[in-house]
């Protein structure tokens, strides 16, 4: 059983990329392009690692995509501001009040809503459309499986072939 304080240090403990770079350099120092070669088969070799160092790599971009949002809005509003000639404290106050609006929604690509403009909206609206026919389509086909077992116990490999599982793909991708 892992104790309460060693399970606080991994859930803070985060595998970065450049955690995992810098152990490779100093592995091999002086010489980048053997640490990259190794970090890519340290990477390759390890999926549960690759998907842990890829999901914090999003976590980040996304957590400094917001930031710079915010910090942009925020000396958007400093500066709106001092020209009015707000006080410091006025304009400080408005920035805490409009942290975010619906304009400043990152959508697909890192792009701000509010930034984009009609080709861009009608291609994101198209991603959109694509991601939910396939979405439905995964529901109907997985309703259509799980409505062919016997039981909750029974796994579906065990009742139904891949033909069968094949056609019913086909069937449910059909009633789009």
């Amino acid at each position: 059983m892992v104790a309460k304080g060693d399970k606080m240090k991994q859930d803070v403990q985060k595998i970065s990329l450049a955690s995992l770079a810098c152990e490779e350099m100093s592995r091999h120092p002086n010489d980048q392009d053997a640490a990259v070669k190794a970090l890519v088969r340290r990477l390759r070799g390890d999926p549960a690692l690759l998907h842990k160092v890829v999901r914090e790599a999003i976590y980040v971009a996304c957590v400094e995509t917001i930031d710079h949002q915010n910090r942009r809005i925020r000396n958007k509003i400093l500066y709106e501001a001092m020209v009015r000639g707000d006080t410091h404290e006025a304009a400080t106050a408005l920035c805490d009040i409009v942290k975010m609006t619906l304009f400043d929604t990152p959508m697909t690509g890192g792009k701000r809503l509010g930034d984009m403009t009609r080709p861009e909206l009608l291609a994101c609206s198209e991603v959109y459309r694509r991601q939910a026919r396939t979405k439905t389509h995964r529901a109907r086909f997985l309703f259509a499986l799980a409505a062919q077992l016997p039981d909750d116990k029974t796994s579906c490999e065990k009742v139904i072939s891949l033909e069968r599982a094949t056609a019913i793909l086909n069937e449910t991708k059909e009633e789009a």
